[in-house]
């Protein structure tokens, strides 16, 4: 594998330096990609509004909205073309576990409560709303606090995936 920084073959990485790097990644997805797709999306939409558009259309000012899956993705996809870490793309397990986690904790806490089960949505269109949107009410926006970051591990995670396989054929035409 070619490095950026010399130009020359790199060396099989040791597992825990593969180790290292999925802390290290996982932690560039959270609090890199958090800030960032925050403030792409406050960009976007003082743009929007300079151009004087009145109102600006909910997928853009929704916390999980295409700026937050974009520019994350964007991350994973530059950080790893220049790393090009193998285990950058396995963090979405860290994400993927921790709403599983959510899921049955919400189940098991809660639908066996009779306000659950008169709700008008139904328990589970509530806990999409509590755990997936901005309209949520002020105690239940707390569940934010752990679905943020794991689908953050998810879309960078799908990035540094797309790096590699770039980085893979790039390589595949350079040597043919």
């Amino acid at each position: 594998m070619i490095t950026p920084q010399t130009g020359t073959v790199a060396v099989g990485r040791t597992t825990g330096e593969e180790i290292l790097a999925f802390f290290l990644h996982s932690a560039f997805a959270v609090v890199g990609g958090l800030i960032l797709s925050r403030l792409v999306s406050l960009a976007v939409v003082r743009l929007l509004s300079m151009l004087g558009v009145r109102h600006v259309p909910d997928p853009f000012t929704e916390i999980f909205g295409p700026f937050f899956w974009l520019s994350i993705i964007a991350l994973g996809f530059l950080v790893n073309v220049y790393m090009r870490h193998r285990s950058a793309r396995w963090i979405w397990v860290m994400g993927a576990l921790c709403i599983a986690v959510i899921f049955v904790w919400d189940y098991a806490a809660i639908t066996h409560a009779a306000y659950d089960r008169r709700l008008p949505a139904g328990y589970w269109a509530e806990e999409f709303q509590q755990d997936f949107t901005s309209k949520c009410s002020a105690s239940e926006c707390l569940a934010l606090l752990f679905t943020a970051p794991s689908l953050a591990l998810v879309a960078y995670s799908i990035g540094a995936w797309f790096a590699l396989r770039t980085s893979k054929r790039l390589r595949a035409a350079v040597s043919s």
